[in-house]
């Protein structure tokens, strides 16, 4: 999973977090996703899991946060259950990639 373009892991995350198939666009190039808001007109709104503004209310919603491992630099992130059991774990070169992967893997993506 880990060898996903970051446009594949916003949109992984996007339907890991609740999002239908069908309130989602990838851009032309397949560069980035788009969320659909529904409202009195629908708009569209980039999501990117490398927007703060988006991993870090991820990793709050899920109680999935991530930490540096020392020996190499790599970051980690755990999601854990309602149980506060560990569940899913995911390595990654950044803190918002571990978050994503982890939340991802952990509903299935």
């Amino acid at each position: 999973m880990n060898d996903m373009t970051d446009a594949q892991i916003s949109k992984a995350l996007a339907l890991a977090i609740g999002w239908q198939e069908s309130d989602l666009y990838q851009g032309g190039d397949g560069s980035y996703v788009a969320v659909r808001r529904s409202g009195v007109f629908d708009t569209w709104k980039v999501f990117d899991y490398t927007d703060e503004t988006v991993i870090w209310r991820v990793a709050e919603r899920f109680d999935c946060w991530p930490y540096l491992l020392t020996r190499d630099g790599t970051w980690r992130a755990v999601f854990k259950d309602r149980d506060g059991l560990y569940m899913t774990e995911a390595e990654a070169d950044t803190a918002a990639k571990a978050v994503a992967l982890a939340v991802i893997a952990a509903h299935g993506g």
